[in-house]
């Protein structure tokens, strides 16, 4: 039997089929770059900033939770005992604004943006007094978490949520700016980094 024929000089052979090797290795690098496409627009579209419902936010049940107060409402009063035994009321603040943020030492949105809320605390921006609250926790549970974090603004245990409930919270962290009035300036559920801090704080001066 005779040897295949060799190509002439300028013609080109069919190939049938390619080798399963060679398949493999086309379909990964089409895996590769679509990959890289797809996570080129996450990064692209990725969020940016802090803040926003849909962002560092942990959901909670808070039973019998009421209708969240409105902007532009008086904030509901309270009376309770801060995590070094202190008896604090909202009403015995007017005078001066109020930052009231609903939070938990297991919430990790809350542990992240705590450093820059204690920082707005100590720059004392706007004059703001900040009033953390915990939902479902104890006294020894929150002050461990302040201590661990170096927070020094005031922290109120809520063990039976009942705060929560009157707050209408249903996510956290979630925040209220309250004016020197006692009336409620914004309000936002969600991490706050610094710059969307000092754009809250500001109508508070």
């Amino acid at each position: 039997m005779s040897a295949p024929a060799s190509p002439r000089p300028g013609e080109h052979t069919t190939v049938e089929e390619r080798p399963a090797g060679s398949q493999w290795r086309t379909l990964l690098a089409i895996a590769v770059v679509v990959g890289i496409v797809v996570g080129g627009g996450w990064w692209i579209t990725r969020p940016t900033s802090y803040g926003g419902s849909e962002f560092g936010v942990a959901q909670v049940v808070v039973d019998g939770a009421r209708p969240a107060p409105k902007v532009g409402t008086p904030a509901p009063d309270f009376t309770a005992l801060t995590a070094d035994g202190r008896t604090l009321s909202l009403s015995e603040l007017r005078g001066r604004p109020v930052w009231l943020t609903f939070g938990a030492t297991w919430c990790a949105p809350c542990r992240v943006e705590a450093p820059d809320i204690e920082a707005a605390h100590r720059a004392q921006r706007a004059g703001v007094q900040v009033v953390g609250v915990y939902l479902g926790e104890d006294a020894a549970a929150v002050r461990s978490f302040a201590d661990a974090l170096g927070l020094t603004y005031d922290h109120v245990p809520d063990p039976d949520k009942a705060l929560a409930s009157a707050w209408g919270v249903n996510g956290i962290p979630v925040h209220w700016f309250i004016d020197a009035q006692g009336i409620i300036r914004a309000t936002q559920v969600g991490i706050l980094g610094p710059e969307r801090i000092d754009e809250l704080l500001a109508p508070l001066a």
